[in-house]
């Protein structure tokens, strides 16, 4: 499963995806990093309605996957 984030096209899409979310102005880089514009908040906020859904929904559910690769690599 790691391995499918190790790839040149993998790399490329995430690429045009940020390149994207900058053109759409969802995002901006600033010192090196990525951070959300107030317009990319504000979007967030207006498709992000659902209760289940969220910031801390979406950490918990990393945190899920991350403990099972962990736990099926034997790490």
């Amino acid at each position: 499963m790691l391995r499918a984030f190790d790839s040149q096209e993998w790399l490329l899409d995430f690429h045009k995806s940020l390149a994207y979310l900058q053109q759409m102005d969802r995002v901006e880089r600033v010192n090196g990093r990525y951070t959300m514009t107030v317009e990319g908040r504000r979007r967030l906020e207006e498709i992000n309605d659902a209760p289940e859904l969220g910031i801390a929904y979406e950490a918990q559910q990393i945190r899920d996957m991350a403990e099972r690769v962990r736990t099926g690599l034997d790490l």
